[in-house]
């Protein structure tokens, strides 16, 4: 109960955590407290750059180095390093720009010095290895290796040109004239060696004619063998896909028919132990995924939020780079330059970094979906979410801070102009990504034979955005066809490979759990999705711009959350019908 209560309040702060972010809650200066300046040089008393000599002027800019206080040139002081407050290396402190020397100074000896996480793998290897398991319920003694026979088969279908439909329907067409060697069992029995079947020892005659199984190779009359052994590769998009094999109508055989398949002949013992085989490993996936280990699922987020957050570490200078190449003088705005191309590089730089700290907040809110079962795990997870959140609020301050900086040198127009450059690069990734997203809730319930109802509400949304985007459109006199010519193409070529879409479910976990797993997986994604495409609206755009989008998006948001929890408590009264 006390671990419950506790993570119900971080919980909470997550949620926050999204509020202020979508709201563009300010951040207080005094929640980072600044590194100590004590030792800096004033730099009034210095005139060139202190370590390329460059003299500084009305272009050039006196920058402090955080670590030494030495004054520095920009292009001098564009790194940055994690310091203590009281300017020493340290790598749970906050990122401050520092020079090039005080950025290759030695390693980081403050804070952090040993890493027990090889130590903790080694151990828990030790503890899952095989010598470990019981052996109990092992035959070493068999007589037919029934998983040797069916890598065999599965290879040979391989080889046979398992990857190519005009060679699959082949071998389907072949099969009845001559059976070539990879069909061939381990004890494998010519045809003509026997005049009896080998299972029910009928005699053959003209019509009762003789068969080979597959898998042991014995001869079998008809009554005995069906064709019920497919060999397959999955219809997941991918054409290097290794072939699989499973008994039709048992659980864990594909619910649609393959496009590349074979079907083979099998006798009823060994369709027996394969059953028996297939059931135990689709049992083995639902054991292993209810009983997932929660430092599993930890270390996949963490490692996405680790990859964001070097997206945001190497915008973020480039960012700052540009505006400090643009800042002269406050006095002198009117000879900043106002060239578009110079404009769209900030307005993108700008775009980029807040739709990677966004990404960084869905990323975080992600973990609110765990539920730590023990005190370890719920340290763990606060001492992990108070680390991304200071990171994120560092960065933030940061991002807002330079935004401030460019506000108050750039004239109005020069504002309104790289805004309006950010609201359309907006309004257009949100019509993409909605429509992609739409798509491909569109073919998954129709694969897999469910309601397209998320479909269905993310073709309302998509329909909002694309009237706001035609609007935008016209204002900067582009061709809407053209526009739409090229979306089409760009989502096409999205939809073409895995590794560009926003909904990728689990060909391990499809197979154990069918259509509600992929429903479920479906729901869940849209809506992280559908809530990463509101954040970055809210976050790039004023309050008054796109607000119907902003308002279908969130309503959408509802819709999916809602259609989870239907789905969740269905799941819930299956598992305890099916206990019982």
């Amino acid at each position: 109960m006390i671990i419950s209560s506790e993570w119900s309040e971080v919980q909470q702060n997550i949620g926050t955590l999204v509020s202020d972010h979508q709201n563009n809650r300010p951040i207080d200066a005094q929640d980072f407290p600044y590194i100590k300046k004590s030792h800096w040089t004033p730099s009034g008393e210095v005139t060139n750059c202190s370590n390329c000599r460059k003299k500084f002027g009305l272009t050039d800019r006196k920058h402090h180095c955080y670590r030494c206080g030495h004054v520095c040139c920009w292009k001098c002081t564009r790194y940055r390093r994690k310091l203590s407050i009281l300017a020493e290396p340290d790598p749970n402190g906050r990122s401050y720009q520092v020079c090039a020397s005080c950025f290759d100074e030695g390693p980081q000896t403050i804070g952090q010095t040993q890493d027990l996480t090889d130590l903790f793998f080694t151990l828990k290897g030790r503890k899952t290895s095989p010598k470990y398991k019981s052996k109990s319920g092992s035959r070493l003694h068999r007589k037919l290796d029934y998983q040797k026979e069916c890598r065999r088969l599965t290879e040979g279908f391989l080889a046979a040109g398992g990857t190519s439909w005009l060679k699959s329907a082949s071998l389907e067409i072949m099969k009845s004239f001559s059976l070539p060697d990879w069909q061939k069992g381990t004890f494998y029995l010519p045809k003509g060696a026997t005049d009896f079947c080998q299972l029910c020892e009928q005699k053959f005659g003209l019509l009762t004619q003789k068969h080979n199984c597959r898998v042991c190779g014995r001869v079998i009359c008809s009554s005995c063998s069906a064709e019920n052994l497919i060999l397959y590769v999955p219809d997941d998009g991918e054409q290097d896909s290794d072939p699989h094999w499973a008994i039709i109508k048992v659980k864990g055989c594909p619910e649609v028919e393959p496009n590349l398949c074979l079907y083979q002949r099998v006798c009823g013992s060994c369709q027996a132990q394969l059953e028996d085989i297939q059931l135990a490993e689709v049992t083995q996936a639902v054991v292993e995924e209810e009983q997932q280990d929660i430092f599993s699922s930890i270390k996949q987020v963490y490692e996405k939020i680790s990859a964001t957050q070097s997206k945001v570490d190497s915008q973020l200078p480039k960012y700052q780079e540009l505006i400090e190449g643009l800042e002269i003088s406050a006095g002198s705005p009117k000879y900043l330059p106002q060239a578009r191309s110079n404009m769209q590089m900030l307005a993108k730089a700008q775009a980029d970094l807040s739709d990677h700290l966004t990404r960084l907040v869905v990323e975080v809110a992600s973990l609110k979906r765990l539920q730590p079962s023990t005190a370890a795990q719920l340290k763990l997870l606060k001492g992990l979410l108070r680390a991304k959140y200071e990171f994120y609020q560092e960065n933030m301050f940061q991002f807002r801070d330079l935004r401030r900086r460019l506000e108050a040198m750039t004239p109005t127009e020069v504002l309104n102009e790289i805004q309006a450059i950010v609201d359309h690069q907006a309004i257009n990734s949100a019509y993409i990504s909605t429509k992609q997203l739409g798509l491909e809730a569109l073919l998954l319930a129709d694969k897999h034979q469910f309601a397209p109802r998320i479909a269905q509400v993310l073709a309302t949304v998509e329909g909002v955005v694309m009237e706001e985007l035609q609007i935008s459109i016209q204002e900067h006199r582009e061709d809407w066809d053209q526009h739409q010519l090229q979306v089409q193409e760009f989502v096409k070529r999205c939809l073409q490979g895995s590794s560009h879409r926003f909904v990728r479910p689990s060909r391990r976990l499809t197979k154990a759990h069918g259509t509600k797993y992929v429903s479920q997986f479906l729901s869940e994604r849209s809506e992280i999705v559908v809530t990463q495409i509101h954040l970055q609206l809210c976050a790039k755009c004023v309050d008054k711009k796109f607000k119907r989008t902003k308002e279908a998006l969130q309503a959408a948001q509802l819709q999916l959350l809602d259609n989870q929890e239907k789905g969740q408590r269905s799941t819930t009264v299956g598992t305890e019908s099916t206990r019982s």
